[in-house]
C-alpha cells in the first residue's frame, strides 16, 4: 500500500519518478516476452487490491470518503493502440476513449472509439492517418489531423470533413464558443477557424516580440487557453495576442485536465497544479498523482477528461520501430524493434551505427542488429528531445539534456567504457541546443533560443578547444536546424520568410551570402556523406533531393523518398539520412500490445492533500 500511495503522490513520501528501461537485444527468448505482460497484470491487480486498503484507511481517518479506481484499459486481441500522447483523447465525459488502432507498422493509423464498459471498438471510417484526436464540448464530434489536414468526423453519422491545411500539426482544442484552435506547425504561431467551417486565421500570437507556439488546450470557460511547448507552458484568452508564461517545463509538454488543472512531467513524477485564470499563473504547491508516463518525442502519454478521470501509459511498454526506407518508389526494407523510451536518433558518420537517445542513451549495430545500452549520467535520468551528434571517428556523442541545468553533455567513448562530462552553458538567460559537430572535431553548432534582449532564434559557434562562444546567423528572423556539411566547407540551415520555413546554405565559415535551396516551403536539412547533395522535407510530406555544385550552386529539387508511411508518421520530421544517400532513417511508435491505465476521480488526493493539517 505504501508503494502505491507513492506512485499516486501522497505527500508522505518524496522519491523521484522512475523512467523505461532501455531497449533489449532483439533476439529476447519469446518466454520472457509472454511473461512481462503476465506478470505486469499481476501486479496490477495486487495494486488495484492495496489501494482499495489504503483508500478506505485514509478515508476513515481524515473524514473523506471520496474513493480512487484504477482499471485497465487493454485493446481487443488482434488490435494494436498508439500508446502515445498524439494517439489518445477522453470524452469530456470520462466514458469513451478515442484511440488511434495501427494495424501494422508499415499501414496508417485510424481513429476507433472505446466504451469505458465495452470489451470492443468501434472504428471511425476515413480517419486514416489519425493523430492528435481533441473531443467536441458536447461530445458528439472528434477533431483529428490527417494527410496535412485539420479535420473532423461526427461520432454519429460518421462523416468526415476537412477544415485547413495542418502540415506539420501538434494537436487542436475545440471550445464551448465553437471555435477551434490548432497547432498547424510544431514552432508556428497557433491558428484558429469556426468548427462548423469557414475562414483558417493566424493567430499570430506574442510573448513579447516573440512568436509563441505549442499544443493548446481550452479551459473550462472556452475562452482561456493554454499552449504546451516542450520549453514552456503559456496561458492565453481569446482575441488577445499576447499570452503569460505559466511555467518552465523542459524536454515534456503539459497537458490540461478540465476545468483548469495543469499536469506537467518532471523528474519529480507527475505534478498537479491549478491554473488561476484572473491572476495568470499557477497556485499552491504542484501535487504528485503519478511516479512517471511516457513522453516519447515530448508529447505526454496522458488525457484527461472534466469529470476527474484520466487514462496513461506508464513507461517502458510501448513498441517503436526503427525503419529504413530506399529512395523514391521502394517500401520499407528494414523494420527492427526500439524501446519506447528511446525516440531520436543519429547515424554515425560511417553509417554502420545509430545512437538513440529519448530517457536514456543506446547503440544500435546496424549490421548485427544489436543494442547496447549506455550507463545515464550521475545525478538522473539523460532527456534528450533532440538526437545526440556524433564527433570525429564516432568515438565520442554530445547531446543536450533538456532535464538538467547543465544542458550539454558530452560522452566519450573508450572500449567498453563510457566517459561523461558536462560542458559549460552560453550564459543563464538564454538556451543553448547543440545541432551539429564538424568533422575535424573542432566547432560544435548551436541554436539558441531567444532569450533576454535576443527576440529571435540564433545559430552560434562553439570552438571545443577553448569553449569559446561566436555568433555565427544572427538575423532579423529566426534561423536555426543547422548542420555541417561533411567536408566541412558549408552549413546548412532554415530560416523564417514571411511565416514559412525555407532551406538555405551558406559556406562556413564565411563570408558568403546565403543560398536557398529549397524551391518553396523546407525544414529538416540533411547532408549525403559526400556533400555533393542536400535533403529536405516539404509540407506535404515528401523528402527532396538537391544537387550542390563545389561552389555551393543549388541544382533542381527532385523528389527522393514518397511513402505513405512518411505522410501519416507524426515523427516524419525527426528523420535522418544515411550516409550514402540511398536510404532515411526513422522512429516509429507501432503501439503494442499493452493498453492504459485508467484512474478515476483523482482530484480526491488533491483535495486530500489541501484538507491534511
Amino acid at each position: 500500500a505504501k508503494a502505491f500511495a507513492e506512485a499516486l503522490g501522497d505527500p508522505g513520501y518524496r522519491r523521484a519518478g522512475t523512467h523505461g528501461e532501455g531497449p533489449a537485444a532483439s533476439g529476447r527468448d519469446w518466454r520472457t516476452r509472454v511473461a512481462v505482460p503476465a506478470l505486469a497484470l499481476a501486479i496490477l491487480a495486487s495494486v488495484i487490491a492495496a489501494f482499495g486498503a489504503w483508500s478506505e484507511r485514509e478515508g476513515r481517518a481524515s473524514g473523506i470518503t471520496d474513493e480512487i479506481a484504477m482499471s485497465s484499459l487493454m485493446p481487443p486481441a488482434d488490435e494494436r493502440w498508439l500508446r502515445r500522447g498524439d494517439g489518445i483523447a477522453l470524452s469530456p465525459d470520462g466514458r469513451t476513449l478515442a484511440v488511434v488502432v495501427l494495424p501494422s507498422p508499415e499501414a496508417a493509423g485510424y481513429l476507433a472509439l472505446r466504451g469505458m464498459d465495452d470489451l470492443a471498438t468501434r472504428r471511425l471510417l476515413g480517419t486514416e492517418g489519425a493523430r492528435f484526436p481533441f473531443w467536441s464540448p458536447d461530445g458528439q464530434s472528434l477533431g483529428f489531423f490527417a494527410q496535412g489536414q485539420l479535420k473532423r468526423v461526427e461520432i454519429t453519422s460518421g462523416a468526415v470533413r476537412s477544415l485547413c491545411a495542418a502540415p506539420g500539426a501538434i494537436g487542436g482544442s475545440w471550445s464551448s464558443t465553437g471555435e477551434i484552435i490548432y497547432a498547424p506547425l510544431i514552432n508556428a504561431s497557433p491558428w484558429r477557424v469556426p468548427a462548423d467551417g469557414g475562414e483558417c486565421t493566424d493567430m499570430r500570437l506574442r510573448l513579447a516580440s516573440e512568436p509563441v507556439g505549442g499544443r493548446p488546450f481550452f479551459l473550462g470557460d472556452g475562452r482561456h487557453f493554454i499552449l504546451t511547448g516542450a520549453l514552456r507552458t503559456t496561458l492565453g484568452v481569446s482575441g488577445e495576442d499576447t499570452v503569460s508564461v505559466l511555467t518552465s517545463s523542459f524536454g515534456a509538454r503539459a497537458v490540461l485536465a478540465l476545468p483548469d488543472f495543469l499536469i506537467s512531467p518532471s523528474r519529480e513524477g507527475v505534478l498537479v497544479q491549478r491554473i488561476d485564470v484572473s491572476r495568470r499563473q499557477l497556485v499552491g504547491d504542484p501535487a504528485r498523482i503519478l511516479d512517471a508516463v511516457q513522453t516519447p518525442g515530448g508529447f505526454t502519454t496522458l488525457t484527461a477528461s472534466a469529470t476527474g478521470s484520466l487514462v496513461v501509459a506508464g513507461p517502458g511498454e510501448s513498441v517503436r520501430n526503427l525503419v529504413v526506407l530506399g529512395r523514391r518508389g521502394v517500401t520499407a526494407i528494414d523494420t527492427v524493434p526500439m524501446a519506447g523510451s528511446l525516440w531520436t536518433l543519429r547515424p554515425s558518420r560511417r553509417g554502420d551505427r545509430l545512437v538513440l537517445a529519448g530517457f536514456g542513451i543506446a547503440l544500435f549495430d546496424l549490421a548485427t542488429r544489436t543494442t547496447t545500452t549506455m550507463p545515464t549520467p550521475p545525478g538522473g535520468t539523460t532527456v534528450s528531445g533532440l538526437p545526440p551528434i556524433w564527433g570525429a571517428g564516432d568515438t565520442t556523442i554530445v547531446l543536450s539534456d533538456l532535464l538538467r541545468a547543465e544542458n550539454t553533455l558530452l560522452f566519450g567513448l573508450h572500449g567498453e567504457v563510457w566517459n561523461e562530462r558536462w560542458l559549460p552553458d552560453l550564459d543563464s538567460e538564454r538556451i543553448a541546443i547543440v545541432s551539429d559537430w564538424s568533422g575535424d572535431g573542432r566547432w560544435l553548432l548551436l541554436g539558441v533560443l531567444p532569450g533576454e534582449g535576443s527576440p529571435h532564434q540564433e545559430i552560434w559557434l562553439r570552438d571545443t578547444r577553448d569553449g569559446a562562444f561566436t555568433a555565427l546567423v544572427v538575423e532579423a528572423r529566426d534561423v536555426g536546424a543547422a548542420r555541417f556539411s561533411p567536408d566541412g566547407r558549408f552549413i546548412s540551415h532554415t530560416a523564417m520568410v514571411n511565416d514559412e520555413s525555407q532551406v538555405y546554405i551558406r559556406r562556413f565559415p564565411g563570408p558568403g551570402p546565403a543560398i536557398r535551396v529549397s524551391a518553396g516551403e523546407g525544414s529538416s536539412p540533411r547532408w549525403r556523406g559526400d556533400s555533393r547533395e542536400l535533403f529536405y522535407t516539404t509540407t506535404d510530406r515528401r523528402v527532396m533531393a538537391v544537387p550542390i555544385g563545389p561552389d555551393g550552386a543549388p541544382g533542381a529539387a527532385t523528389v527522393a523518398f514518397e511513402n505513405e508511411l512518411l505522410r501519416n508518421a507524426s515523427e516524419f520530421m525527426a528523420f535522418e539520412m544515411l550516409p550514402d544517400g540511398q536510404g532515411i532513417v526513422l522512429a516509429l511508435a507501432v503501439g503494442g500490445s499493452a493498453g492504459f491505465t485508467l484512474v478515476q476521480n483523482w482530484p480526491a488526493l488533491m483535495r486530500r492533500r489541501e484538507t491534511r493539517p
